[in-house]
């Protein structure tokens, strides 16, 4: 049987790199492998704060998936990013669609040879998959492929999501992969116009052969109530609160 040439776009992708969406991605391809042709379309980039090129340009096969990289036009300017980026979402909602596209770009990666190659390839693929609406690759990248064009858009509460270009932005996707229905239940309030169509998937884990909650608390020394955080330590994730 032929299976289905599917590309999953992303901002970064590999083994190193712990990001939520990136992390997903993979995942996701390594799962669906078995039934589709896929082949991760994404950066050389390894640092997101920077976007500096790390991996080489070219196909590398990773645990049985093919990732295609292409480089980053240029490193990130934060001065720039900072000085035009709302401070809330009531600020996100009344700027510019100028001044979005220009945050859009500064957010970045941005890669031109990357989205030529969207544009060569899309008679060739046959769904084109983007992983995250937060960044320059699925943003410019899936208008260039909509009518063939899916988004796993890893929405939440957060200012950029108020930028008013969304809202026309969002309708150009064929169908939406949500992570939780919390998700789906967000971007419906936010977008009441637009119908948000697609499955609630999540990615599952693993799990362990062996685990005790008890051998847990006597390994750390925890006896009283506690949260449990699973996800990057960053400041942009709220830690510091």
């Amino acid at each position: 049987m032929i299976k289905p040439r599917v590309a999953f776009v992303v901002q970064r992708a590999g083994k190193e790199i712990a990001g939520g969406a990136e992390s997903y991605c993979f995942e996701m391809a390594k799962r669906m492998s078995q039934y589709w042709d896929i082949e991760i379309i994404t950066t050389c980039a390894l640092d997101y704060t920077t976007w500096d090129n790390f991996y080489d340009e070219g196909i590398e096969i990773v645990d049985g998936i093919k990732i295609n990289r292409f480089s980053v036009d240029e490193t990130r300017d934060w001065e720039t990013f900072n000085q035009i980026f709302p401070k809330n979402g009531e600020e996100a909602k009344v700027i510019t669609s100028s001044d979005a596209k220009k945050i859009m770009e500064l957010q970045g990666p941005i890669s031109s040879s990357l989205m030529t190659y969207l544009k060569e390839k899309y008679d060739f693929f046959e769904k084109f998959i983007f992983f995250t609406y937060l960044y320059a690759p699925t943003f410019f990248g899936l208008p260039v492929v909509e009518k063939k064009a899916y988004l796993v858009p890893f929405a939440h509460d957060e200012t950029p999501i108020y930028f008013p270009i969304w809202d026309e932005w969002f309708k150009k996707s064929q169908g939406f992969i949500f992570n939780t229905i919390e998700e789906k239940m967000f971007l419906e309030s936010r977008f009441p116009d637009i119908t948000f169509s697609g499955e609630i998937t999540g990615l599952g884990i693993t799990k362990p052969n062996n685990f005790s909650s008890i051998k847990f608390r006597q390994k750390y020394d925890i006896y009283a109530p506690y949260m449990l955080y699973i996800g990057r330590i960053d400041t942009g994730k709220g830690c510091n609160e």
